[in-house]
């Protein structure tokens, strides 16, 4: 099943063992960028998931992050190199707020 928004996109809906739907965006998103930042306030446990990808773009995908948790590359350079960019039209869903909300609490 699928969404269809605004513009257009269509956004695939998913549901899980427990009976949840879950709206996935049409284009991949992450928070490599932030994963310093994340790391600096104390997280250790990191997620990604995989939804049509092909075999061999989930083995590129897993070696990325593996790179960028041993610090070899930075989440800049990850998030480039799949191409997530901003464009004019695609928002960064809820990663657009992240700077503002990642900030800790005395």
């Amino acid at each position: 099943m699928k969404l269809r928004d605004r513009v257009g996109a269509e956004h695939p809906v998913k549901a899980d063992a427990g009976c949840r739907n879950t709206v996935f965006n049409n284009r991949a998103q992450t928070g490599a960028e932030y994963f310093t930042r994340f790391l600096a306030l104390g997280a250790r446990a990191f997620r990604v998931e995989f939804l049509n990808e092909t075999p061999e773009e989930l083995v590129r995908t897993v070696r990325s992050y593996q790179q960028l948790l041993r610090g070899e590359i930075t989440g800049a350079a990850l998030w480039r190199e799949f191409k997530l960019i901003n464009q004019l039209g695609v928002t960064r869903g809820q990663m657009e707020a992240a700077p503002q909300a990642l900030t800790k609490k005395s």
